[in-house]
């Protein structure tokens, strides 16, 4: 359960699972993370968290495609839930 004391974070993609292709969407993130394409891993690491949202680590790379963007409140968002998910 979320604190008052994380920074807000809002999604760019809204996640409606009913909608969504069944891939592997940890696999395709870091993928287009290690290409340089952030928008994309952006997008995969946020439908990943919206549908599993424990996972510390598609909350870890989502904060780490935010710091490339220079996007510092995001990517401390994002860290600060991994962190709280796996201290």
């Amino acid at each position: 359960q979320e604190t008052d004391v994380l920074h807000p974070y809002h999604f760019v993609v809204k996640v409606d699972d009913k909608e969504l292709p069944d891939l592997d969407w940890m696999k395709r993130g870091l993928e287009y993370y290690e290409k340089g394409d952030i928008g994309r891993a952006i997008e995969s690491f946020e439908t990943l968290v919206q549908l599993t949202d424990e996972n510390a680590k598609a909350w870890y790379y989502l904060g780490k495609c935010h710091a490339e963007n220079d996007q510092d409140p995001l990517a401390i968002a994002c860290l600060e839930r991994s962190v709280e998910r796996d201290p």
